[in-house]
């Protein structure tokens, strides 16, 4: 009897399992879970590690808009949601049924949605993005991704456009911080790739100087530089929002970097007559005459002229770049002036005018001396020869800024506000020279630097942010760094008050000049 009875609970418990079983089935979906946001729709598939959202806003065609675990990139261009701007934490459960449709409203632009399946239960974090900045997704395998300076870390990269289709998708990639205060990130990825316009490449960077709070500075500098003339050879930038790890971190500019690809330079051949050079000036010390030291020049050149291209262990060629400087330091002025042998036998002339007024427009006071490139294209052939090309980067402290304050729209940059140079230093005082300047600062004003067209360039600007600007000022990391009677739309309208300023100031200096 015993032995029967423990039978019978066998099969009851065996029964009893198979039960379970069968109501999981039924009640567990085993299609996909569409849930409709507005005029778009999420679909929750099988694994649920991931949420799709889909639109049909302006067409019949279904489009998938996003996949990242955990991350929802909805796009819902005419749909807002009303005063829920910035981070708006609320919970949202709904009960699933197997083939059932439901309409959210009102979900906020941060939201966590539990999905109650009956017997499971299944919690996603929704990070629900209108506007129409890119989104980039840099992951890693290590949840407590610690990236350092000067130390690549692998990372998985996405980016999706504002259109919602992908520019990255899953790119082994690896990442390092750079910069004195952080938040800034070179990114290399695996292979070379085009982003929107740009040239075919593999390195990045990542801008998003926390001192910055307009988050415009580096972009606004690029794209009033690079309206000059096509053939002056700026780095391509554009807008994202940034998440590493899951974590928002805000609107940054994803930049071309300056190397042989931006300047589209042929690779080291030992058959060239002379290679193609870049040499990055990381302190402007050395362009003070006064304080010029060769021995310290020679013995910290990676504080100096650092030799980019061709590869140092290759071949070194620094004593190219000390040969300039010692000239345009200490030659005589029928040596610096003379028009077959002097400076502009050795720079190029037109894109140092455009360079020269460039920097006194943003007055980044770095970009006459710590933030420079100086690049020159390879020489093949005995008759042909190559100038220096000078080039900005960096423009942190620009249009006003330096880093805590605010700076004075008057003075020239490298002359008797800011840093010196005493390459602008001797140029500026050449009557030839001052023409040119005059000249070419009178016709950029016309059209490409004019007052309207930089107005509406930062009118784009803000127009593009749209509610992406609520996200950036409430994030940890601008928080972190935020002036309390300062946020990101003051600081902006700051630059085109400035801007305003400046141009009125320098309007009249080249007039009188």
């Amino acid at each position: 009897m015993i032995k029967k009875h423990y039978r019978k609970q066998d099969l009851l418990i065996i029964a009893s399992i198979i039960a379970v079983i069968i109501s999981i089935l039924i009640i567990y979906p085993s299609n996909n879970i569409e849930l409709y946001f507005g005029k778009s729709r999420a679909i929750i598939d099988k694994t649920h590690k991931s949420i799709l959202v889909r639109s049909n806003y302006n067409s019949e065609e279904t489009i998938v808009y996003r996949v990242y675990p955990n991350i929802v990139r909805l796009y819902i261009k005419p749909i807002y949601f009303g005063s829920q701007y910035g981070l708006i934490k609320e919970s949202k459960t709904i009960r699933i049924h197997n083939n059932k449709k439901y309409l959210i409203k009102d979900l906020g632009a941060f939201s966590t949605l539990t999905v109650d399946y009956g017997l499971i239960k299944k919690k996603f974090s929704l990070y629900i993005i209108d506007g129409d900045l890119p989104v980039m997704s840099i992951k890693s395998n290590n949840k407590f991704l610690d990236i350092k300076s000067e130390k690549y870390t692998p990372v998985v990269a996405d980016m999706i456009s504002d259109s919602g289709s992908y520019i990255l998708k899953n790119k082994e990639s690896s990442i390092e911080q750079r910069g004195r205060y952080g938040l800034k990130y070179n990114l290399r990825l695996s292979k070379a790739q085009s982003i929107f316009n740009s040239s075919k490449r593999k390195k990045w960077s990542l801008y998003g100087d926390p001192y910055d709070l307009s988050r415009i500075r580096d972009k606004l500098a690029f794209d009033l530089y690079d309206k000059l003339t096509p053939e002056k050879v700026v780095p391509k930038s554009f807008f994202v929002e940034l998440f590493i790890n899951y974590k928002y971190m805000g609107i940054y500019t994803l930049e071309e970097r300056y190397d042989r690809t931006l300047f589209d330079y042929e690779k080291y051949n030992k058959k060239f007559i002379s290679p193609a050079m870049i040499f990055k000036c990381n302190e402007g010390l050395f362009f003070d005459k006064d304080k010029y030291n060769e021995k310290a020049v020679v013995d910290n050149y990676h504080r100096t002229f650092m030799q980019i291209k061709p590869d140092i262990e290759k071949i070194d060629y620094r004593h190219v770049i000390w040969d300039l400087l010692k000239f345009i330091l200490f030659s005589k002025d029928n040596e610096f002036f003379d028009k077959e042998n002097g400076i502009f036998s050795k720079i190029d002339q037109e894109s140092f005018i455009d360079l020269f007024l460039f920097l006194q427009v943003t007055k980044n006071v770095d970009g006459v001396s710590n933030n420079l490139y100086f690049s020159r294209k390879e020489i093949k052939n005995k008759n042909d020869k190559e100038l220096f090309i000078i080039s900005s980067w960096d423009h942190d402290k620009s249009f006003g800024k330096r880093i805590t304050d605010k700076e004075d729209h008057t003075g020239l940059v490298g002359i008797d506000a800011g840093r010196k140079n005493y390459l602008f230093q001797r140029l500026i005082n050449d009557k030839q020279f001052k023409n040119l300047l005059k000249e070419r600062w009178f016709i950029l004003r016309k059209n490409i630097w004019s007052s309207q067209n930089i107005d509406d360039l930062i009118k784009d600007y803000f127009k593009l942010f749209d509610n992406a600007v609520y996200r950036n000022s409430n994030h940890e990391a601008y928080l972190k760094t935020k002036n309390n009677e300062f946020n990101q739309i003051d600081d902006i309208n700051f630059i085109a008050d400035w801007l305003e300023l400046r141009l009125a100031w320098l309007d009249d200096y080249f007039k009188n000049i």
